[in-house]
């Protein structure tokens, strides 16, 4: 059978696999067995689960998943996810924004307790990933740049952090508060 249990990652990397597995799934109708299907769930994406298991088994991995995404043809096999697969390239990463705007996009609407503002509202959310990927932060200057053309009434900033990192994000995220709040008070 194919599944995402046990596979390496936090839970974005599982949102992203299970996602892509899900839309290959649907393909072949296969049995899935997902890893955090609940939660992915209770954010209003619906895991295509099937009734087929085929004898035959594929290995996915981030060079060739694409390949099988884009097929119109129903595979009649199994897939086995590669060591280390994320699915986090620059074609996939397009071709599930697209995907979140018209395929998922209305069931997460549906399931947040916030729908009633959807659209009304320039809400910003901001999540600073430091912990294990700190150096790769594009740092303050970033934010600043992609935030100062939105006129925000509200904003909300979130960081995982280890201890060691905490400082860093509480000042990271004082910094852009900061600049939210004196662009809205133009």
């Amino acid at each position: 059978m194919t599944s995402t249990v046990r596979t390496s990652g936090r839970f974005c990397n599982h949102l992203i696999r299970n996602i892509f597995v899900s839309i290959l799934a649907e393909k072949s109708n296969l049995v899935v067995d997902y890893s955090y299907h609940k939660q992915i769930e209770d954010l209003g994406i619906n895991l295509f689960v099937g009734r087929m298991v085929y004898p035959v088994y594929v290995i996915l991995n981030d060079q060739n998943f694409m390949n099988y995404v884009k097929t119109n043809t129903q595979l009649r096999v199994q897939y086995t996810l590669g060591e280390n697969t994320y699915f986090q390239t620059k074609e996939g990463s397009n071709f599930l924004f697209n995907h979140f705007q018209t395929v998922l996009k209305t069931g997460i609407i549906n399931k947040n307790k916030f729908k009633d503002r959807y659209e009304i509202n320039n809400d910003v959310f901001i999540h600073v990933r430091l912990g294990d990927v700190a150096d790769k932060n594009p740092g303050f200057e970033y934010y600043n740049k992609v935030l100062s053309p939105i006129r925000s009434k509200s904003a909300l900033i979130r960081s995982a952090v280890t201890r060691a990192r905490k400082s860093e994000a509480t000042g990271c995220c004082r910094a852009m508060m900061s600049m939210i709040l004196e662009s809205n008070s133009c």
